[in-house]
């Protein structure tokens, strides 16, 4: 067993200098386990602006989200309707069908049936933003994307 002898290392301390705020841009922001920014969060060494357009995963940000975060519930694409794929795990939800002969070659994850996370339980017509057409999104120094197939179409209109 491996005993903490102390504080978590810090940045801050390691590089003995202020360090600028990194603007994080997270489109697919659902938050699993633990927040893959939390210790830049806590170090107050990150701003993130979240995009989580899945109305139960938004409201869940906004209540139990990290502090130093933005969430903003908006469809990102080319700015037209689409079709959201709800799944049975929301983190695999997206605005293109599930491909279960592609994902089904993976051993620990499913698309058949309804136990598979990738299930789809139902759709929904929704109307995608382009993120250039978003105002209220910041210059970004980092970018993540995880929306299940659809990061081209963000990327193609994100050209700003």
């Amino acid at each position: 067993m491996v005993e903490n002898i102390g504080p978590p290392f810090s940045i801050k301390n390691i590089l003995e200098a202020e360090v600028p705020n990194i603007q994080v841009l997270d489109i697919g922001a659902m938050i699993s386990g633990e927040n893959c920014y939390a210790r830049l969060l806590d170090e107050s060494l990150a701003t993130v602006t979240g995009f989580e357009p899945n109305p139960t995963e938004y409201d869940r940000l906004c209540r139990e989200g990290p502090d130093n975060c933005t969430w903003l519930p908006h469809f990102l694409g080319n700015g037209g309707g689409a079709t959201f794929h709800r799944t049975r795990f929301p983190g695999c939800s997206s605005l293109y069908v599930p491909n279960s002969g592609m994902i089904d070659l993976f051993q620990t994850i499913s698309a058949e049936g309804p136990n598979g996370n990738f299930h789809v339980v139902e759709t929904e017509k929704v109307q995608t933003k382009r993120l250039d057409d978003i105002d209220d999104c910041p210059q970004i120094d980092f970018l993540k994307i995880d929306v299940q197939g659809a990061e081209l179409d963000v990327l193609q209109n994100s050209v700003e």
